[in-house]
């Protein structure tokens, strides 16, 4: 069976967790049960708990740059002055 994207309408498998075109979560969680369920589904397949039509929560990752820099004896330093 075949599940379409609803970010950028690609198809996918309906196994696919992920969209392979955009990357979009194509699965959610049920909050009664706990199992997955796919993106845009009404209902829960396990238990029938009526789902929320917004997407599911997801994480977002962002990419940081960190700068670090040890001047001699400032990593002792701030080890003695943390709270």
């Amino acid at each position: 069976m075949i599940f379409r994207c609803p970010s950028c309408g690609a198809e996918s498998d309906t196994a696919a967790r992920f969209c392979p075109s955009c990357g979009t979560v194509l699965v959610g969680t049920c909050p009664s049960c706990g199992e997955e369920t796919k993106v845009g589904a009404q209902f829960c397949p396990s238990c029938g708990h009526r789902l929320d039509r917004a997407a599911p929560k997801e994480e977002e990752r962002k990419l940081v740059t960190v700068l670090f820099a040890d001047l001699t004896g400032s990593t002792a330093l701030g080890e003695q002055l943390d709270p």
